[in-house]
Parts: C-alpha cells; structure tokens; sequence
C-alpha cells in the first residue's frame, strides 16, 4: 500500500473514532485550566500595570491587526583624531542605504521583511537586526550593526598632503560593528505614551511630557587598515592614529526629558532628548602596541517625530540618533548612528470589547 494512503487511513481512523471526541471535550477544560493558572495571571497583572494610561490622554489600539509599509534611511560616521600637536583628524561614513519594506501586526507583535532600494552589491555584507518592545511604562531595544567595506573619507583635518591635495574617497580597509541593548522607564506613563510617537500602537490625546530614565549596554569593534589609505594620507598620518582596531565596552545610564505635542486632531509631534553618563572599557591596537584605557563621557540619545493616526489610519516619520565619544591620552574616537524612517498603516479587525460602540 502506498505511505500516503497508509497516513490518510490512520488519520480518517482518529477523526472518528472516541478519542477525538474525549480530546475535543477536554480542550475548554485545558484552556480553563491555562487562563486560571499562577503564571498567566502575573503576566496579565504585569501587562495590567505597564499598560495603564489615563484614557483622557491616551487611547489604545481599538483594532487586533496592523498592515504597514515603511521607508527606513540608515547612517553612520565615525572620527578618529590625533591629541598630538596638529590634532590630526579622520572621518569615514558608508555610503547611506535605504531599505524599503511591509509589516503585518497581530495585537503586540509586528513582523515583515524589508529589501535594498540602492546599492545592493554593499548591502550584501551589511548585517542589521534590531528589536524593539514598547509599553506605556517600559520600553526595551536591541540593535545589531555590521557595516560592509562601502565606506568613504568623509573629512580629514590638518593632514599636509604636500603638493597633492587630490585624494580617492573611497576606502575598503575598515569594517564596524555594534551591538546593544537599552532598558528605559517612562515616569509619567499615564498620561504620555511613547508608543504614541514612535510605534503607532496608541494614540496621544492630549500633549503631555515625562521624565525617561533608563540603562543601557553596547561592544563596538572598528577593524583598520590604514595601508590602505590613499598614499598621500598614510605618508603624513600621525603614529597615534595608525590604528589597527579599536574595540570598547560601553555602560551608560541615561535621564532625559520627552514631549508628545498634540497639535491639532489626530496630529502629534514628539521629541526626546537624554544625556548618557557613560563608563567605556578599551582595548586600542596600533601596529607597534595594544593599551587598555577607562573613559568616563557623556553620549546622548536624540528622537524625533510626526505622526497622524485617527485610530483607523496612520502616516509619519521620525528620527534617532545615539553618539557615542572615547577618548584616551592619544587619540579621541566619535561614532554615531542614525535612522529615519517614513511610514503609512492601516488597522482592521476592530477588537471585541469596541464592537457596537463608538
């Protein structure tokens, strides 16, 4: 007999036989048993409790699914600089990447995928995962960047270049990678809504500000080949700067203040500012020696934002921005990562409980 039809016959077979139906009849009874349990009845207080604004200001999502397409710009810039006299300085960015992509959203959960509109060959060696989780009270992001050999000398300073002040732009020796995470609470939770500007998962009624505190992680690895710098660049760079790697630790806690402005109907504008006390760990490698160094700065993280949402529809953009500094006897290190994104949704499957209201 062919396994096919073996598998069907079995499966004909438990369709109708008892079993099934002693299955079926305990499945309320497990669900009863599940919805009752110790477990989920914490995780409903705990969501009860980061999930409790004031409906005077804020409004939740009326609606259980989400369809979404979003237009997300990334960049980067790093800076290098000399402490010796000249204050020799170095900067490269790659080359900025748009990706465009669609998003479908259940309750809490958005997924999608998004491509490449322009310079795919580079894209290619680009790695990038991030997560974000968003509630009234909390909020949490994760961040992976790896960039490819797409970058540009984007800026030099007090770099004689002798009677050649032509220079190739284009650099293939550097490759950077971070990875992060950042843990933040929202005082005033009842009546302002983060999610409000920057995940279309509520909707601000009314302007309203808080305080944001939060702590925060990130390991960020610069890998140089400064011999391949242009010719002219390399004969007249400083020792300090001929820099093989540079990798830190970076532990920050950050307090800034947030403002959700609700302009007119359906219309917010949104801003956030918080400075970062940060401790970096650092391990510099040159081609004659490796040191390790402690810094103690200050980063900051920026955001910025334009949303419509009458519950049903929503459209906008909006901005982030972290810096971050290292600086040592011999060399100071900048480096800062940006995105804007531009958005546009739809919410269906109107929720139960506002079924037959307004």
């Amino acid at each position: 007999m062919d396994k096919r039809w073996l598998v069907i016959a079995v499966i004909s077979l438990y369709f109708m036989s008892p079993v099934r139906s002693e299955v079926q009849d305990s499945i309320p009874e497990i669900i009863q048993n599940i919805q009752e349990s110790k477990i989920v009845r914490t995780l409903e207080k705990v969501s009860d409790f980061l999930n409790n604004p004031d409906t005077n200001y804020v409004a939740h999502n009326r609606y259980n699914f989400t369809v979404m397409l979003q237009s997300n710009n990334l960049y980067e810039h790093y800076k290098l600089a000399s402490k010796e006299e000249d204050k020799q300085s170095l900067a490269f960015s790659p080359t900025m990447h748009a990706k465009l992509g669609g998003y479908f959203g259940y309750k809490w959960l958005l997924v999608g995928w998004s491509f490449n509109v322009a310079n795919k060959k580079a894209a290619e060696k680009r790695k990038e995962f991030s997560l974000s989780i968003n509630t009234a009270a909390l909020g949490f992001d994760f961040f992976h960047r790896k960039g490819g050999r797409d970058f540009k000398i984007s800026d030099i300073k007090n770099i004689d270049l002798g009677n050649s002040s032509d220079y190739d732009k284009k650099f293939t020796g550097m490759t950077a990678k971070v990875t992060g995470g950042d843990l933040y609470w929202i005082f005033n939770n009842k009546k302002y809504s983060h999610p409000a500007a920057f995940a279309q998962s509520t909707q601000q009624l009314k302007s309203a500000s808080s305080l944001i505190s939060g702590i925060s992680y990130s390991r960020h690895v610069l890998d140089l080949d400064t011999e391949q710098l242009p010719r002219n660049i390399l004969e007249a760079l400083d020792p300090s700067l001929r820099i093989e790697k540079l990798s830190y630790s970076n532990y920050t806690i950050h307090t800034g203040y947030a403002y959700n402005w609700v302009f007119a109907k359906n219309w917010l504008a949104a801003a956030s500012f918080s400075p970062a006390v940060a401790l970096k760990s650092a391990r510099v490698h040159t081609i004659d020696d490796s040191n390790h160094h402690l810094d103690l700065n200050i980063d900051f993280i920026i955001r910025a934002g334009i949303v419509y949402n009458n519950s049903r529809f929503f459209a906008g953009g909006d901005f982030m921005m972290n810096t971050y500094k290292y600086s040592s006897d011999q060399i100071a290190f900048n480096n800062r990562f940006g995105s804007t994104r531009v958005y546009g949704g739809i919410n269906f499957g109107l929720k139960k409980k506002y079924k037959g209201g307004n």
